[in-house]
């Protein structure tokens, strides 16, 4: 990604997003402000005016991560009406679709460097994201879903299937082993995580 010229108000963005492809592509190790702000054409003093620090930087990428995986998953839910079962399912494929479409924000997520950087901002994203997910579990076994499990045991069993299927399929390497992926597939991995009939 490269940029000559900003208008006011979005090198904070740029910088968050052109790190995330960063990490993506080289891990934390290959984040920098001064490479940042060469990506992006502007002095190398500008990134520090909105991120003092690296560490600061890096907790605003996860958090516009998971901020964005949990606004495309509850819309996806929406979509399902009073069906708590078939939100649960759509959350889930929405959830690994967001993965594959947001490579680089999702590699971001999961790497344990970049967690070491988690501020306060970051602990409530999470946290907000966990307690979406935990109230859509507890709807689908209220709704006979996996019901003769206790609710966390069911909820943490889904979300790693979900992430593993994430991983899977962001990992260009293991993507390729297992024969790439497709909507269809997609559908099929999230119809055995969260069964829409039984």
């Amino acid at each position: 990604m490269q940029a000559t010229s900003y208008h006011h108000g979005n090198l904070r963005e740029a910088l968050i997003d052109r790190a995330a492809e960063v990490i993506g592509e080289k891990g934390v190790e290959g984040v920098s402000l001064r490479s940042l702000a060469r990506d992006l054409g502007v002095s190398h003093a500008a990134p520090s005016r909105h991120f003092p620090t690296k560490a600061d930087l890096l907790a605003a990428v996860v958090r516009k991560g998971y901020e964005l995986m949990t606004q495309a998953t509850m819309q996806a839910g929406a979509q399902a009406g009073d069906n708590p079962v078939l939100r649960l399912n759509l959350m889930v494929k929405c959830g690994i679709r967001w993965a594959v479409e947001n490579r680089s924000y999702f590699m971001a997520l999961m790497n344990p460097d970049v967690r070491h950087f988690a501020d306060a901002d970051l602990r409530a994203a999470l946290s907000e994201y966990y307690a979406m997910l935990t109230e859509a579990a507890a709807g689908a076994q209220q709704a006979g879903l996996f019901d003769d499990m206790p609710t966390r045991a069911a909820l943490l069993h889904g979300f790693a299937a979900t992430t593993g299927a994430q991983m899977i399929f962001t990992d260009e390497l293991i993507g390729e082993t297992v024969g790439g992926v497709s909507d269809s597939l997609i559908d099929e991995i999230a119809d055995m995580i969260v069964p829409l009939n039984g």
